[in-house]
C-alpha cells in the first residue's frame, strides 16, 4: 500500500509544476493549481483509509481500510461515463484501487482477489455456507457436561447470525455428534503419569500426547462430511483454564509435526464462571470460526469487531466489508 505522503503525491492531479522566483526564495518550482469548469471527483476521502491502513498493525483492521478504497474506488471508476472527469483524476483512483487489490491477495492469499473484490463492490454476493463438523471429546470414563447438546445448538444459532452480515450460513455437517476419547488406543486428554494431577483430563494442544492425537484423528477423517468442512472440537477444558477457544490453522504445524489438513476449531465445553463473567461464551464459536476461514491467528485491535481479543471484545461482534469479503473468498467455505 502507499504511505499517505505517496499518496497525497499521486492524488495531486489539479497542480502542474513550473520553475518560479522571488526574492526570497529566489527560483523554485511552484505548484499552481489548474481550475476549470469541470467537475472533480474528491480524492481526499482516501485519505483517511491509506493513514489508518499504515497505522494498522494486523491484516483484519488492514482489510477493513481496504474494504473502503476498493468500494469508494468502484463507485468513481463506475460513474467515468456520466459524470465526465478528466483522465488524470482516474489515474489517481486506479492507482490507488490497484494497491488496494494488491493487498487483497496478499492478505486473503493467492487467487481470492477477484472474488473478494466482486464482493466488495456488490457485483456478486453469493450465499455461502460454512459446514462444521461436531465432535466431543472427554476423558476417559467421563460423559460430556450436562446441557452440552444445548450449548452446541446455541453457539451454531450466534455464530449464524454474526455470519448472516456476510450473507453466510452455519450449517451441521454430521446430525449425530461424534464422541472421542482416544486416538490410536492413546488418550487425547492429559493422563499421569506424563502430565500432573492438576490438569489430567485436560487438552494440551501443543502437546504431541494430546494435541498431536487429536490433529491426527481430524486428519485420519479425510474428505469425510466434505472437503472443506471444519472440525469443531468440544473439549472438556484447555490446560490453561482461561482460554474459552482456540483454532489449530490448516497447514500449519502443531504439536512437534502435527499440521491439520483442515481447520480444527476447539471450544471449551466447561468454561470456568471468570471466563462466563468475562463474556462472549456463545460467540466463541463465531470469533473461531474467523480465524478458520482467514487462517489467520491474530485479532483486530476495534473491541467492536467479532475479531477483537477475548478480554477486549465487547460483544458487539461487528464484522467490516473487507472482513465479510476475506470469509466469502475463504476456501473453507461452499
Amino acid at each position: 500500500m502507499l504511505t499517505l505522503s505517496q499518496w497525497k503525491n499521486v492524488r495531486r492531479v489539479d497542480h502542474i509544476t513550473l520553475p518560479s522566483f522571488s526574492f526570497r526564495r529566489g527560483f523554485y518550482w511552484a505548484h499552481p493549481r489548474v481550475r476549470g469548469p469541470q467537475r472533480r471527483p474528491n480524492l481526499k476521502i482516501y485519505d483517511p483509509w491509506v493513514g489508518a491502513f499504515n497505522m494498522a498493525r494486523n491484516n483484519i483492521d488492514k482489510m477493513t481500510q481496504v474494504g473502503s478504497i476498493v468500494k469508494a474506488a468502484a463507485e468513481i471508476i463506475a460513474q467515468r461515463d456520466t459524470d465526465g472527469y478528466q483522465d488524470r483524476y482516474y489515474a489517481a483512483v486506479n492507482t490507488i484501487n490497484n494497491h488496494a487489490l494488491a493487498e487483497i491477495n496478499g492478505i486473503c492469499g493467492p487467487g481470492t482477489q477477484q472474488n473478494a473484490e466482486n464482493y466488495i463492490t456488490n457485483q456478486n454476493r453469493p450465499a455461502r455456507t460454512i459446514s462444521v463438523n461436531i465432535i466431543i471429546l472427554t476423558s476417559h470414563g467421563n460423559l460430556p457436561p450436562h446441557g452440552i447438546l444445548g450449548d452446541i445448538t446455541t453457539h451454531i444459532a450466534a455464530a449464524t447470525g454474526v455470519f448472516q452480515a456476510a450473507n453466510i450460513t452455519v450449517n451441521r455437517a454430521n446430525l449425530v455428534n461424534t464422541h472421542l476419547t482416544q486416538f490410536q488406543g492413546e488418550s487425547i486428554t492429559l493422563t499421569q503419569p506424563d502430565f500432573p494431577l492438576q490438569v489430567v483430563g485436560k487438552v494440551l494442544p501443543a502437546s504431541p500426547k494430546s494435541g498431536g492425537r487429536l490433529i491426527g484423528y481430524c486428519n485420519s477423517l479425510g474428505n469425510a462430511n466434505g472437503a472443506r468442512c471444519i472440525d469443531v472440537v468440544y473439549i472438556p477444558d484447555f490446560e490453561l483454564s482461561d482460554v474459552a477457544g482456540m483454532t489449530l490453522r490448516a497447514g500449519n504445524q502443531y504439536c512437534q509435526g502435527g499440521t491439520p489438513n483442515r481447520p480444527i476449531v476447539l471450544i471449551n465445553s466447561n468454561p470456568s464462571q471468570a471466563l462466563i463473567a468475562r463474556g462472549g461464551i456463545d460467540t466463541t464459536l463465531a470469533h473461531e470460526l474467523g480465524h478458520a476461514l482467514s487462517g489467520y491467528g491474530s485479532h483486530s485491535a476495534n473491541a467492536d469487531n467479532l475479531m477483537a481479543g477475548g478480554d477486549a471484545r465487547n460483544g458487539t461482534n461487528n464484522l467490516t466489508l473487507g472482513q465479510k469479503a476475506w470469509y466469502s473468498a475463504s476456501p473453507w467455505v461452499t
